[in-house]
């Protein structure tokens, strides 16, 4: 019987002789544990994260990738998402309750050394891959859950994985903004210049027209439709996006980069309408917006130079699921 397939736990025993098999699995790690869903660019080659993870002792974290996109076809099995040794090293200094993955596997599958299996199974914590879904996922706030039967000698098994997630009050944390109301209007030209100040040396750009709008300019913005993203009562992020004859055009989306990696970003694209074609331009170089698009149902349909060797890529999203289920 092949026990890894689909979305499936590891457990130690699956690489150390005298690991715990299912039988031996600490069910309060992988049944209702609280969890963080991490995007794979917040973990840095050398072990770095860049999410405080020093107060999320016995949580689950998922690492989100987005390569669940191509499951069922040759690409998924080819130059799959993982992590490395460091980064497991600090994962397992951040004491977690068990970690999971939408890639074919947490290692890299080139030779047939598995460092990250190695060092999770030394600190015991088991490992959930092949997930899907985890686009549709906050960054926290939810109860993750993948239970495995309980079989004496089996080192892996298939999971059902699922996220509960809290009912939280979100119209507190992205409404609508009025850009007329001057207050409004200047912390929008604050957050604006200091986003579109990082995507401009990401794409090596200096001309994006965001980062030269005046309060007076953009409180004259009022036939766009705006959403803000807040912490508390501070504005942290923005989208504006207006109705057209062939869909929805957004255009803007920043996010103050002191508020990044928090789901900002995410949810105020969710916060766009969906009933219709909604289309975005980003600069190609600009890999954290294309891949925030890429895992929010967005596919690039095209490009345009927009100075010498600056590309602006075209995406477009012609609709979205809203069921949030981890297994495939």
């Amino acid at each position: 019987m092949c026990t890894n397939t689909g979305t499936y736990l590891d457990v130690p025993f699956h690489r150390y002789a005298h690991g715990r098999d299912l039988t031996g699995l600490d069910v309060q790690r992988v049944a209702d544990v609280p969890a963080i869903c991490l995007d794979h660019p917040a973990i840095e080659p050398d072990g770095a994260i860049d999410i405080d993870l020093s107060n999320d002792a016995g949580k689950a974290i998922l690492i989100r990738t987005g390569h669940a996109k191509y499951w069922g076809s040759d690409r998924y099995f080819r130059d799959h998402p993982h992590i490395t040794e460091s980064v497991a090293k600090a994962l397992v200094d951040a004491d977690l309750a068990c970690v999971g993955i939408d890639s074919v596997n947490i290692d890299s599958t080139d030779g047939g050394l598995r460092p990250v299996h190695t060092t999770l199974f030394g600190a015991d914590i088991p490992i959930i891959e092949n997930l899907c879904n985890l686009e549709r996922l906050p960054v926290n706030g939810f109860q993750f859950t993948a239970v495995p039967p309980k079989i004496s000698g089996a080192r892996t098994f298939c999971v059902r994985a699922y996220a509960a997630l809290q009912q939280l009050n979100t119209s507190h944390m992205i409404r609508a903004i009025d850009p007329t109301n001057e207050v409004t209007a200047r912390r929008i030209v604050e957050i604006q210049r200091s986003a579109y100040a990082v995507e401009a040396e990401l794409i090596g750009f200096t001309g994006i027209p965001q980062l030269d709008e005046t309060v007076e300019h953009v409180r004259g913005l009022a036939h766009l439709n705006w959403n803000g993203a807040f912490k508390g009562p501070l504005l942290v992020g923005l989208i504006a996006w207006e109705r057209t004859d062939t869909g929805i055009e957004i255009d803007r989306l920043a996010v103050d980069p002191a508020s990044r990696r928090r789901g900002h970003g995410r949810q105020l694209v969710r916060s766009v309408p969906t009933d219709r074609t909604v289309i975005v331009s980003t600069g190609a170089a600009n890999a954290p917006a294309v891949g925030l698009y890429a895992s929010e149902g967005f596919e690039q349909t095209g490009s345009v130079e927009i100075a010498p060797g600056v590309q602006l890529a075209r995406l477009q999203r012609t609709g979205s699921t809203a069921h949030i289920q981890a297994t495939p």
